[in-house]
C-alpha cells in the first residue's frame, strides 16, 4: 500500500465471471418475484449483489491508496454518482408515470414518499418501519420496494470510505513516532513498514464491522424479521464479505488451481441451493445470509489469478450469460415496478404472468442501459467528478421536488391523526341527503321504503335514516344497492384509514409486546361489564361493542393484541412460535380472572399451531373454559366470510360496476377463523357462537358496500363504520344467547 506503487489490485480488473454472478444474482431474483416456485429463495440474489459490490468498491478504494496514499472522496463520490444515480432516477420517474397511470389513487401517497426516500437512499428504513406496523402488513407491495437495497449500499458507501481515511489517519498518527532515516532504501523500507500498519488497521476495522453487523443480524432477525431485512446495519456484514474478499485477494490469488476449482463450483451450488431451499420461513438474513455470500465470495476466489474463464467461470463467462450481467442493474430497476402493475392489472400473479412481466423487463433495462447507464458513464460533461456530483445533487432535488409535490397533493394522515365521521354524523349527513332527494320525482327515500315496509301510509311517521348493517336490517333492497362512489362511507380514498379508535389511542399491541394492556370505556359504576379480546379480527368489532356499551351503559375494556388471538396453547407467526402471544395470553388470563367481567367477547383470524403442540382449536377452547370455570361467560364472534382480495381498490377500479366486480359468494370466500372457530366452540363447554353472517352476506352473497357504507377497509378486516352500523345485530344476537342484559 506504498504510495506511488505501479501495482494494480487483482480486483480492479474487468472480469466475465463477475459479469455472470452478477447474471445469476437478478435472474435469482427475477424469477422469485416473478412467483416462480421451484425459487421460493431467490431473493438471496440481493445479497449476491452485495458481496460483489464490497469486493469491486474496496478494491478500487485499495488501488487508490495503493497508488496515492490517500482518498479522494470527490472523486470516489463522483464515480458513485456516474454509476447509479442517472439510470436510478430514471426508473423511478417511470415506475411514478405507471403509478399515476394504473395504480389506485390510494396508492399514491405511500409510493410518492417512498419515490422521495428512494431518491434519498433511505427508503429501505421507510419500508422497514412498514413492515412492522401491523396495520400496513396487509398492504400492497411498493413498486419501488427493490429500492431497499441500493440503498443500503449506498448508505455503506457513505460510511465505508470515512472508516478508510480515519484508518489512514490513525496509522500514519502511530507509525509517525519511528525514525524517518535518510538512506533512500530506508525511506522504502519505511514507506512498507507505514503499508502493513495500514493494512492491519483497515483489516481490523473491516472485522469489526463484519462480525458487529453479523452479530446484530442474527439478534434482530430473531426478534424483528421486519426490520431486520430492510436495515442497513444487519446487511453490513455481506458487504462485509466483500470487502474482505478484497482486503485478502492478493493472497487468495495464490490458491492452487485445483482447490480454485472446487471454491467456484462449491459456491454456485450454494448460492443456487439457497434460492432454491431458501424460502419465506428462513430466518434471514442472520446466519442464514452466510450461505449465498460465501458462495459468492467462493465463486470471486475462484477466478483470481486469471482464472475466470477456468471451472465455473466458464460458465458464467459465455456470452448470453455475461449479457444479462451487463443488463442487471438496469433489470433489476425495471422487473418490479413491472411486475407490481401486472399484479394489480391482472387482479393477483399467476407465475406465468410473473414471467412474462419479468422478461419485458428487458426492453426498458436494454434502452437505460443503452441509453442511460453507458453514455452518462461517458458524458464529457460529468467525467470530472465535481462536476458528476454537482449535476446529480441537481438532478435529484428535481425529483424531489416532484415526488414531494406528488406526496403533499395525495397526502392523507394515518390513524394516529384521523378519526372517520362518527356513525351519528354519518346518519346525520345521510338524513340531509334524503331530505334533499324528498322532492325528487322518482327518487323514494330510504324512509319512504320503510314506512311502505312497516305498512304506513299517508301520515305514517317518517322512519329515521339508516345506513350499513342497520339499513339491511330493516330493508334489504335498498341496502344492496348501487351508491355512486363520491356518496360512499367512508370516501372511497379514506376507506383503509377507517379504524376503530383503539389504533389511535395505541390499544392495539404489537406482535412483540407480551404485557398485557387494557384500555376502558365507559363508566366506572357500571353494572355490566365487558371485556373484548383478541387479534385484530376482534379489534375490528369495537365499534360496534362500545356503541352496544354507550347505549346501555356497560364498560367495556380492551385486550387487544396483533396476530394473537385468546388461546391457552400455541400459535405460529411467520413459520416460527409465537411465544410473545403465549406470554400474552397467560397475562390476559389472569386480568381476565381478576377483573371482575360480566362477559368476554373474543374473535380471530386463521392460526396454525406448532406441530408438536395443541392444535389451535382444543387450545382456544381450553381458554374458553378457564373462563366459564371462573363464572365469566364467554361470547364468540365468529369470522365472517372475508373477500382475500382488497375491497377498497376493487371499488376504486370499478366506480360504476363495483356491485358485480367487488362482491363474492360466500361459498367462494377466502378461508377466515371462522371454522376453527366452530371446531373450538364444540369442544368449549358453554362458550356461545355470536354469528353475525347475514348482517354481511345476506342470502349467501356478501356485497363490497351495503346501505353506502364501504364492509371493508382491506383484504378481511371490516371498515369501523360497517361494524357500528352490525350493533343492532350484535345486540340481537347476544340478548338471544342470554349473555347480556335487557337492551335498551
Amino acid at each position: 500500500m506504498s504510495p506511488g506503487s505501479t501495482a494494480h489490485h487483482p480486483g480492479t480488473r474487468f472480469r466475465s465471471d463477475i459479469q455472470g454472478l452478477r447474471a445469476l444474482a437478478v435472474l435469482l431474483v427475477l424469477l422469485y418475484h416473478a412467483g416462480l416456485p421451484f425459487v421460493p429463495g431467490g431473493f438471496v440474489g440481493v445479497d449476491i449483489f452485495f458481496v460483489i459490490s464490497g469486493f469491486l468498491i474496496t478494491s478500487g478504494l485499495l488501488s487508490r491508496i495503493q497508488e496515492h496514499g490517500r482518498l479522494d472522496l470527490v472523486d470516489f463520490y463522483g464515480r458513485r454518482v456516474r454509476r447509479i444515480l442517472p439510470a436510478a432516477l430514471v426508473a423511478l420517474i417511470g415506475t411514478v408515470l405507471l403509478t399515476l397511470a394504473i395504480l389506485p389513487r390510494s396508492r399514491w401517497d405511500a409510493i410518492a414518499t417512498e419515490a422521495t426516500g428512494s431518491v434519498l437512499f433511505v427508503v429501505n428504513w421507510i419500508l422497514g418501519q412498514g413492515s412492522t406496523d401491523y396495520l400496513r402488513q396487509d398492504e400492497a407491495a411498493s413498486p419501488l420496494q427493490h429500492y431497499w437495497s441500493i440503498a443500503v449500499e449506498e448508505q455503506f458507501y457513505l460510511l465505508w470510505p470515512l472508516v478508510l481515511i480515519l484508518v489512514l489517519v490513525v496509522a500514519r498518527w502511530r507509525h509517525a513516532g519511528q525514525e524517518q532515516p535518510d538512506a533512500g532504501g530506508s525511506r522504502h523500507r519505511a514507506a512498507s513498514s507505514l503499508a502493513v500498519v495500514q493494512r492491519q488497521w483497515i483489516v481490523g476495522a473491516a472485522v469489526v464491522l463484519f462480525i458487529g453487523s453479523l452479530v446484530h443480524s442474527v439478534h434482530l432477525t430473531a426478534v424483528n424479521p421486519g426490520m431486520a431485512y430492510f436495515a442497513t446495519t444487519t446487511r453490513i456484514h455481506e458487504l462485509g464479505v466483500g470487502v474482505l474478499l478484497a482486503l485478502f485477494a492478493p493472497r487468495l490469488a495464490h490458491l492452487t488451481r485445483r482447490w480454485a476449482l472446487t471454491l467456484g463450483w462449491a459456491g454456485l451450488a450454494a448460492m443456487i441451493g439457497a434460492g432454491v431451499f431458501f424460502s419465506g420461513a428462513t430466518s434471514f438474513p442472520g446466519a442464514a445470509a452466510l450461505v449465498p455470500t460465501l458462495g459468492a465470495a467462493a465463486v470471486i476466489v475462484s477466478g483470481l489469478n486469471a482464472r475466470e474463464r477456468s471451472g465455473v467461470g466458464s460458465l458464467l463467462s459465455l456470452r448470453p450469460v455475461t449479457v444479462v450481467g451487463d443488463l442487471s442493474y438496469s433489470l433489476y430497476l425495471w422487473h418490479w415496478p413491472l411486475i407490481v402493475m401486472a399484479t394489480f392489472l391482472f387482479g393477483g400473479l399467476t407465475w406465468y404472468v410473473g414471467l412474462v412481466a419479468a422478461a419485458l423487463a428487458f426492453l426498458p433495462a436494454w434502452a437505460s442501459y443503452r441509453w442511460v447507464e453507458r453514455p452518462f458513464q461517458r458524458w464529457p460533461l460529468v467525467r470530472p467528478p465535481w462536476k458528476a456530483i454537482q449535476l446529480g445533487l441537481a438532478a435529484s432535488l428535481a425529483v424531489i421536488v416532484g415526488t414531494a409535490s406528488l406526496d403533499v397533493a395525495t397526502s392523507r394522515t394515518g390513524p394516529q391523526d384521523w378519526q372517520p365521521p362518527t356513525y351519528a354524523e354519518a346518519l346525520d349527513e345521510a338524513a340531509e341527503d334524503q331530505a334533499g332527494q324528498s322532492g325528487e320525482p322518482g327518487q323514494p327515500t330510504t324512509s319512504d321504503r320503510a314506512a311502505e315496509s312497516d305498512g304506513g301510509g299517508e301520515g305514517a311517521e317518517a322512519a329515521p335514516a339508516l345506513l350499513g348493517g342497520e339499513l339491511l336490517q330493516t330493508d334489504p333492497e335498498a341496502a344492496l344497492g348501487h351508491t355512486p362512489v363520491e356518496a360512499l362511507l367512508p370516501g372511497a380514498d379514506a376507506v383503509d384509514l377507517d379504524l376503530p379508535e383503539v389504533y389511535a389511542q395505541d390499544c392495539v399491541q404489537s406482535d412483540r409486546e407480551t404485557d398485557p394492556l387494557a384500555c376502558t370505556y365507559g363508566p366506572d359504576d357500571a353494572e355490566f361489564r365487558v371485556a373484548l379480546t383478541g387479534d385484530s379480527h376482534a379489534a375490528h368489532w369495537q365499534a360496534a361493542v362500545n356503541r352496544l356499551a354507550a347505549e346501555n351503559g356497560w364498560q367495556v375494556s380492551t385486550y387487544l393484541k396483533s396476530s394473537c388471538p385468546l388461546t391457552s396453547g400455541q400459535v405460529m407467526l411467520e413459520g416460527d412460535a409465537f411465544s410473545e402471544c403465549e406470554q400474552w395470553n397467560a397475562g390476559v388470563m389472569e386480568e381476565l380472572r381478576a377483573g371482575d367481567y360480566d362477559l368476554v367477547l373474543t374473535s380471530s383470524f386463521l392460526y396454525q399451531a406448532p406441530v408438536d403442540q395443541t392444535p389451535v382449536p382444543e387450545g382456544q377452547a381450553a381458554a374458553w373454559n378457564a373462563l366459564e370455570e371462573h363464572g365469566i361467560p364467554v361470547g364468540v364472534i365468529v369470522d365472517p366470510p372475508i373477500p382475500g382480495y382488497n375491497i377498497p381498490e376493487c371499488i376504486e377500479t370499478h366506480p360504476d360496476t363495483y356491485v358485480q366486480e367487488c362482491g363474492f359468494a360466500e361459498t367462494e370466500a377466502e378461508t377466515s377463523g371462522s371454522d376453527q372457530q366452530r371446531a373450538a366452540l364444540e369442544r368449549a363447554s358453554s362458550a356461545a357462537p355470536l354469528d353475525m353472517v347475514d348482517g354481511i352476506c345476506p342470502e349467501g352473497t356478501c356485497p363490497a358496500v351495503i346501505g353506502s357504507v364501504v364492509v371493508w377497509r382491506d383484504q378481511n378486516h371490516l371498515t369501523s363504520t360497517y361494524a357500528e352500523s352490525m350493533a343492532p345485530w350484535l345486540g340481537e344476537v347476544l340478548e338471544g344467547q342470554g349473555l347480556v342484559p335487557s337492551l335498551q
